[in-house]
């Protein structure tokens, strides 16, 4: 099979570049040939907080990786988006950790899925991110639409996905060993070549040092006074993201500057074994996470562990089998680490991490990777499930349910239907509207409305915006029974906001005579399908794009749907 992976590689550095490294290498060797696309500009210099992107190591010499685009300029997407579409791999694997590179990802796999051959598989680190930004929502829906499966890497992660699709194939694969740092040094030998005593114990936080990777917890329970009638040290291996200051001031308010080891630079992977080698236990304090490669790195080097109880991590980390599981808590990462020093069969939980890590082989993700390549409908295929069929059944017996914006109206991207003056129909929708009422006995229009519930607009000047939308369809010889709008947050997981089915309840008890699977949901996010699919519907796609989801119906607009009546 002819595979192409896009996503990061040398001369780029950390764990992401590793994996896709490690895992082109296992479809390399299992007979397959494969190709990594990297970018020319990964981030641009002012938004990356660290001292450099780049690997002052050479390079791997066993890997085809080609430098071909980059994340902020959109000429060398559509170059590389054709490159592929003319080559027609069998498969492209798209690492997705970050809603930055929705644009620029999105954009090159929509060109290639124009072939009509290729399948598109994209391995997800995060769908949301750890740390929030302006953008974040519409750069990874951008991403997802042409992406034909998933894979997630924790339950975590999975869960986050359905948020921005429920119908695509997915499968959960847990993050591989990385074993690729080299094999396992004595630890006289490691702790000799860090300059560190064989008369201490060492605790490792490993990696990039980020905000919600919870360092000032772990310094603040090694401050446990506990800790000072003990020959435990603190080793920090990794360069700061977030400011030093903080975690110095932390460090020097506690007095523990001659029981902290700080080592501020990127870890090299020449280095990285000698750090775990040294080390009898890796804390990783997370406020949170999805996954961490730091936990499989732990693994191959045979390292217990304490995690905090978040995201996926404590999947991987068996409690009390491999390590311990705590709250987020400055005690109970103190009591914890305590205990595996003073009370924990240590030897024991090692010999529990080497038959664990078992199951994190690369053998394992290339094969479900493979399995889920075989569930993916090819472009050419149509099935009757995803056919408009049922149109021919419609009569006034049925319910048509439409989101608004986007359907009805132009959707203001960032932003939201205000005033008057910002609400316009799309083409062809009062038409087609009345279309619709001669054929449907109820339309209703279901809307999520978080500008509200955000301050940024009234429930009065929504009800403007709406009297003047069933008074224009109405004028135009069509009606809309009812407009129903859900203003809670997104945060607030309301039972009235779509995906869930409040709105549809509140309509069927305003008009008992509705009959979900007489109904048709239209709407133009995988929210309203799921919205659709949970209250038993027929759900209808409305994508304003060029590259369609393969298993929905898909339709360009309302005036598109009114032409197969």
């Amino acid at each position: 099979m002819n595979i192409a992976i896009i996503g990061t590689a040398y001369p780029f550095r950390g764990g992401l570049a590793a994996y896709n490294e490690k895992l082109a290498r296992e479809f390399q060797n299992n007979g397959h040939t494969v190709s990594i696309y990297t970018f020319t500009t990964q981030y641009p210099s002012f938004l990356f907080p660290g001292k450099t992107q780049y690997l002052e190591e050479d390079g791997p010499k066993d890997l085809k990786i080609i430098r071909s685009f980059s994340s902020i300029n959109p000429f060398t997407w559509l170059s590389l988006g054709n490159k592929l579409k003319k080559e027609k791999p069998d498969l492209v694997i798209i690492r997705y950790w970050l809603p930055f590179m929705g644009p620029s990802f999105g954009a090159i796999i929509r060109r290639i899925k124009k072939n009509k051959h290729t399948s598109i598989i994209s391995l997800v680190d995060n769908i949301i991110p750890h740390e929030k930004r302006i953008g974040d929502k519409p750069f990874t829906k951008y991403f997802v639409k042409p992406v034909d499966g998933f894979v997630a890497m924790s339950q975590n992660v999975m869960d986050d996905i359905q948020q921005f699709d429920s119908q695509k194939p997915k499968v959960l694969s847990p993050h591989p060993l990385f074993d690729n740092f080299g094999e396992i040094m004595p630890r006289e030998e490691a702790l000799r070549e860090l300059n560190l005593s064989t008369e201490n114990q060492y605790i490792l936080f490993f990696g990039l040092i980020r905000k919600y990777k919870g360092l000032d917890l772990l310094i603040e329970a090694f401050a446990d006074k506990r800790f000072r009638e003990t020959n435990i040290k603190l080793i920090i291996a990794g360069e700061y993201y977030s400011d030093k200051k903080e975690y110095e001031d932390l460090i020097a308010k506690n007095n523990l500057q001659n029981d902290i080891i700080q080592v501020d630079k990127f870890i090299p992977d020449s280095e990285v074994k000698t750090y775990f080698s040294a080390s009898d236990l890796v804390v990783q304090p997370y406020r949170n996470a999805t996954q961490s490669g730091v936990t499989q790195i732990a693994y191959h080097f045979n390292k217990p562990m304490v995690v905090t109880n978040v995201g996926g991590l404590a999947e991987q980390c068996p409690d009390g089998v491999v390590g311990y599981v705590v709250p987020t808590e400055i005690n109970a990462i103190a009591d914890a680490t305590l205990k595996f020093f003073q009370e924990t069969d240590q030897q024991k939980m090692i010999q529990n991490i080497q038959e664990e890590k078992k199951k994190y082989g690369w053998d394992i993700l290339m094969k479900n990777i493979l399995n889920l390549k075989e569930k993916i409908k090819p472009s050419t295929e149509t099935s009757a499930n995803y056919s408009l069929d049922f149109i021919k059944n419609i009569d006034r017996t049925w319910t048509l349910f439409l989101d608004r914006d986007g359907v009805i109206n132009k959707r203001l991207m960032g932003d939201y239907v205000k005033h008057l003056d910002e609400f316009e129909f799309l083409p062809g929708v009062v038409e087609a509207i009345a279309t619709f009422s001669k054929k449907f006995g109820r339309i209703v229009i279901v809307t999520n409305q978080q500008g509200i519930g955000r301050g940024i607009m009234t429930e009065e000047q929504l009800q403007i915006v709406h009297d003047h939308l069933v008074k224009e369809v109405a004028q135009n010889g069509g009606r809309i029974d009812a407009v129903y709008f859900a203003p809670q947050l997104a945060a607030e997981n309301s039972n009235m906001r779509k995906p869930a089915i409040g709105m549809a309840i509140k309509a069927k008890e305003e008009f008992p005579e509705i009959d979900f699977s007489k109904s048709v949901m239209v709407g133009d996010s995988m929210s309203d399908i799921e919205f659709g699919n949970k209250a038993g519907m027929k759900t209808i796609y409305i994508d304003h794009e060029e590259a369609k989801p393969e298993s929905l119906i898909c339709l360009s607009s309302l005036a598109e749907l009114q032409s197969k009546f």
